[in-house]
C-alpha cells in the first residue's frame, strides 16, 4: 500500500491472480535486508472483486555482525633489547555468518601480526599472534 519503492527488502511472490472458490494459494514473503539495525515495516492489502479486503503487515529487523577482539589493549611489559615477545589476540565472531577482518599496520613497525587479514567462521574465533621485536 502506498509503496514509494524506496525499501525493497520485503517482497511477495504474487501481486495479482485469480483464486477459484474454496481454493488456497500460498504467498511467499521474502525478507532480504540491506542494512544492519534497520527495521522494515510493510503493509499489504489483498482486494477481491466482490469488495472484500484483507490487510496484513510484515516487519523485519536485520542483525549485523557481532565481531570483537578478545582485548582492546595488548601489554608486552618490559622486553629485553634484541629479544622477541609474542602475545595472543583473538578476533571473535559471535554472528551466524562468516565475516572478514583486516589489521592495518606499517611494515616497518616494531609490532608484526601472524596474519593481517582473513575470514572468521560463524560463531568462532581466529587467533592472531602479535610479535614485538625492539
Amino acid at each position: 500500500m502506498k509503496d514509494d519503492g524506496k525499501d525493497l527488502s520485503i517482497q511477495v511472490d504474487h501481486t495479482n491472480g485469480d483464486i477459484s472458490p474454496g481454493q488456497i494459494i500460498k504467498v511467499t514473503v521474502t525478507y532480504t535486508p540491506q542494512l544492519a539495525g534497520v527495521k522494515t515495516y510493510t503493509l499489504f492489502k489483498v482486494a477481491a472483486f466482490g469488495g472484500n479486503e484483507i490487510e496484513f503487515s510484515c516487519c523485519g529487523q536485520a542483525d549485523g555482525y557481532n565481531v570483537e577482539l578478545s582485548s582492546r589493549t595488548v601489554q608486552f611489559g618490559e622486553v629485553q633489547i634484541q629479544q622477541t615477545t609474542n602475545r595472543l589476540l583473538n578476533v571473535v565472531n559471535s554472528s551466524d555468518l562468516p565475516t572478514s577482518f583486516q589489521f592495518f599496520t606499517d611494515k616497518s613497525n616494531l609490532f608484526s601480526f601472524s596474519m593481517t587479514e582473513g575470514i572468521v567462521k560463524p560463531n568462532a574465533s581466529q587467533r592472531i599472534i602479535i610479535t614485538f621485536s625492539p
